[in-house]
């Protein structure tokens, strides 16, 4: 599939699983343990629009996000990589695509695995994150696999191929979608002082 590209064919199933133990940051610091990194904030959503159509400007898109960078304490502006949902469909694209930039512009890179992994359908939001997390671990936000150009109807600026190096000390919000209008949105980061 080739998320947010012109001509884009639709999407292509993946198959994968994936999961991050999440734990008090309290305790793993107390009992003097290493993490990966922070779930600073996220929010979850459902808008219940259609059973298969996301609403065509992306208010519940942009209701989790807003939500989550509430949560975090943080702004648009702290936001180094933006990792899509990105399905390859033309309405999810689109959709998606005008959510990130009502709140975004076009300032923020954006990137969807799904051009390379396929679309894991129940676990997709799982991989994504830990795909965010990768991009942490790594400072390296992945190119937008199979479109490095955005199509005129998806306003956001893409990865391109290679990829972009990161922050040192990388802030990465991730976006998952699914059927029936639920939304949600996670942030992830390090906070400087506290990681060893």
């Amino acid at each position: 599939c080739k998320p947010f590209g012109p001509d884009r064919p639709g999407m292509t199933l993946g198959d994968g699983a994936a999961f991050l133990v999440l734990e008090p940051l309290d305790k793993v610091i107390e009992e003097n343990r290493y993490y990966y990194t922070e779930l600073l904030g996220f929010s979850m959503g459902s808008d219940a629009y259609s059973m298969t159509s996301p609403r065509e400007k992306g208010e519940g898109a942009v209701e989790v996000m807003n939500l989550a960078l509430k949560m975090a304490g943080l702004t648009v502006q702290d936001i180094d990589f933006i990792n899509a949902h990105g399905t390859g469909t033309l309405y999810n694209d689109r959709s998606e695509a005008i959510a990130i930039h009502s709140l975004f512009g076009d300032n923020t890179p954006v990137a969807s695995i799904k051009g390379l992994v396929g679309h894991t359908l129940g676990g997709a939001g799982a991989v994504e994150a830990v795909a965010s997390v990768y991009s942490i671990l790594h400072r390296k936000a992945w190119p937008n696999f199979n479109s490095y150009e955005a199509d005129g109807d998806c306003p956001v600026r893409l990865v391109p191929e290679g990829g972009l190096v990161l922050s040192d000390h990388p802030i990465v919000l991730s976006n998952s979608f699914a059927f029936g209008g639920s939304n949600c949105c996670l942030i992830f980061g390090n906070a400087k002082e506290r990681q060893r």
